[in-house]
């Protein structure tokens, strides 16, 4: 079956490789994004796609829109049968949509209609939701909307992250793909409708989003700073005497509230660090001072003892 690919983040490249194994399908292309440059020299890298079709001998796209007219011309004359999408990172027109006959089907990792968007699992820690799962749909031109070929149920862990739970979702699908695909292409597989009534959204993170707030409940941030790995990361600011400073905050865990402390101040007892927060607080375990290696609430308290107290921003 003559394939087209569409992904752009490391566990998209992991599946580009399963289907490159499978001898049922043939990839015509690898359509990713753009290289982008990274760290403080900005050297360009290429997407792990790009780098895994590039070692498979593959053909690589990197158009800078969808709607170019060579691009479409392109992918028109490849004549896919089956476009497969994973992790791309935009949204796609109806009128790529309609160039493959089976269409485009999305690997999602959440339970659809629940958590639609470019955050779900992100998301789905964050509610604190004791259950999400992957589903492979195919798309249709709103977000996330198609009807589903098929729906796995992952449970996530109390100490879940977004690594940990791409992996668990990575390891499903490679299970459940390969054989849903082919299924589908002999019309084993019944397309269902989604319940759209029951739907829930999210969207793009922001570093905004990664700010805490004391007001919440110590839960509630705790489930933030597992969910904001490594982006935005949850963070907050402090003083620490000469000047304010952004304080990442990598691992925490809830405690009781501490009596007559207020909301968002800093709190030692026994070299240990705590937040008092809108209900209970939250104990700091690893930090990071903006310019600083990641440290102990101990390492904190020997060297700025003087932030304690204060109210974090």
């Amino acid at each position: 079956m003559d394939l087209l690919f569409f992904g752009t983040q490391k566990w998209a490249a992991t599946l580009l490789e399963c289907v490159l194994d499978d001898p049922f399908f043939r990839v015509l292309a690898a359509v990713t994004q753009p290289d982008r440059p990274v760290g403080r020299g900005h050297a360009l890298e290429a997407p792990p796609v790009k780098q895994t079709a590039l070692a498979r001998g593959v053909m690589v796209l990197q158009p800078e829109t969808l709607t170019d007219a060579g691009f479409l011309t392109l992918v028109n004359a490849l004549q896919p049968q089956i476009v497969l999408v994973i992790a791309y990172g935009r949204i796609l027109p109806q009128r790529l949509l309609d160039i493959a006959p089976l269409g485009f089907i999305n690997v999602h990792p959440s339970l659809l209609p629940r958590w639609r968007g470019p955050s779900p699992i992100q998301a789905a820690i964050a509610a604190g939701d004791e259950v999400s799962g992957v589903t492979i749909m195919r798309l249709d031109d709103k977000m996330d909307h198609g009807p589903i070929l098929a729906q796995v149920e992952i449970r996530l862990a109390p100490d879940e992250t977004p690594a940990s739970f791409e992996q668990k979702v990575l390891a499903v699908t490679k299970r459940l793909l390969l054989n849903t695909l082919k299924e589908y292409a002999q019309g084993v597989v019944a397309l269902r409708e989604q319940q759209h009534t029951r739907a829930t959204t999210c969207r793009l993170l922001t570093r905004e989003d990664g700010r805490m707030d004391w007001n919440r409940p110590a839960e509630e941030l705790e489930r933030a700073v597992r969910a904001y790995q490594p982006w935005p990361g949850a963070w907050t600011s402090v003083s620490t005497g000469t000047r304010e400073s952004r304080l990442k905050i990598l691992e925490a865990t809830v405690a009781p509230s501490v009596s007559g402390a207020a909301r968002g101040q800093l709190i030692a007892n026994a070299n240990r660090l705590f937040v008092q927060t809108g209900s209970g607080t939250l104990e700091l375990l690893t930090i990071q001072l903006e310019g600083k290696p990641p440290m102990s609430a101990r390492a904190f308290l020997s060297g700025y003892a003087r932030s304690i107290g204060n109210i974090l921003a």
